[in-house]
């Protein structure tokens, strides 16, 4: 800031200049989860994970944030099926329209326990205050933020680490990210970074694994009753999802 001291006549001739806050500015906010490690589930050896992202431009949660005009967006990751050891595997990537200046934006991390039937298990949350983050970039002119490991805790175990996150930030001016636009997930352009797309933990044996279908756990005897009762198992299984997902008529 300059400052000119001026005699009080001279003064009186300087039109007083009007202040006001800056215009809003776009910006698009890329978010990569790359992976998590060492996540507790009580009393389960087997887990399905999955990451839902609320970004909230406000920084308020339930019915208050539906009193502004910036709603809150909500985006998850596909699941990683039979987690045994903490570590899921995503490479995802997630896009978030944001104007700047915001009132006090965060983003806010889920960690759930995918259920087929019954709701998903919430297993830890954090959140990241991006209001540190504006303020480099107003700074800076940029900004990235790579391979950072963010804890997970849970409101009802308070202080106690449940696992963590690798996430990386990329903050871009409107214009920039639509002259070089990358995809969601690890769709196309996958780019900046390209986004293997993960191998582990999406297949049909991971899905079945902590089951009685799980065939790692399954001991093989090779005697006559061994093996019947092996091929009725398998037998009943492929019956039973002929008869609920392939031809349903047949049980009216």
């Amino acid at each position: 800031m300059f400052v000119e001291v001026l005699p009080n006549p001279r003064a009186k001739l300087i039109l007083p200049s009007k202040i006001e806050p800056p215009l809003p500015e776009n910006y698009e906010l890329r978010l990569i989860i790359w992976e998590t490690r060492n996540i507790i589930v009580e009393n389960k050896k087997v887990v399905d994970l999955f990451i839902k992202v609320l970004y909230n431009p406000e920084g308020w949660l339930g019915e208050v944030s539906f009193l502004f005009l910036s709603k809150p967006v909500l985006k998850e990751t596909d699941v990683h099926l039979g987690c045994e050891d903490g570590r899921a595997v995503f490479n995802y990537r997630m896009k978030f329209n944001i104007k700047i200046p915001c009132s006090f934006p965060r983003l806010n991390f889920t960690i759930y326990d995918f259920k087929t039937i019954s709701n998903d298990q919430s297993i830890g949350e954090c959140y990241i205050s991006l209001k540190r983050v504006l303020k480099r970039l107003l700074k800076e002119g940029k900004l990235s933020l790579e391979d950072k490991w963010i804890p997970f805790t849970h409101s009802k175990d308070p202080g106690e680490i449940k696992g963590e996150v690798k996430i990386s930030l990329f903050l871009l001016q409107k214009d920039d990210a639509d002259q070089k636009p990358v995809g969601e997930g690890q769709k196309d352009p996958n780019r900046d970074p390209f986004l293997e797309v993960p191998k582990e933990g999406r297949g049909v044996k991971e899905f079945f694994k902590g089951t009685i279908l799980d065939t790692s756990t399954w001991k093989y005897n090779f005697d006559i009753i061994g093996n019947f009762k092996m091929i009725l198992i398998i037998g009943s299984v492929i019956l039973l999802f002929i008869l609920l997902f392939i031809k349903p008529g047949w049980l009216g």
